[in-house]
């Protein structure tokens, strides 16, 4: 597949932040918003909250510590 091709050709794909050499690292953290998606794994559920709602303890690979989110935001 040449070059063109690939630009032209739509698919998902997954890449660590790592590996991204086109930007500056530090520029693109910057630039996250909410609308980065994740992709982890829920270790726990926890009720929070006044009136209290249901939460995911994700992790997600590349981050450190695990991440509180509202069980109504998960996608499948």
């Amino acid at each position: 597949m040449d070059i063109q091709a690939r630009a032209t050709e739509t698919r998902e794909v997954e890449v660590c932040l790592g590996d991204i050499s086109v930007v500056h690292l530090p520029d693109l953290l910057r630039r996250v918003t909410g609308e980065l998606r994740l992709r982890g794994r829920i270790i726990e559920t926890v009720m929070m909250g006044e009136p209290a709602e249901q939460f995911a303890v994700m992790e997600v690979d590349g981050i450190e510590t695990p991440m509180l989110v509202p069980i109504s935001a998960l996608q499948r």
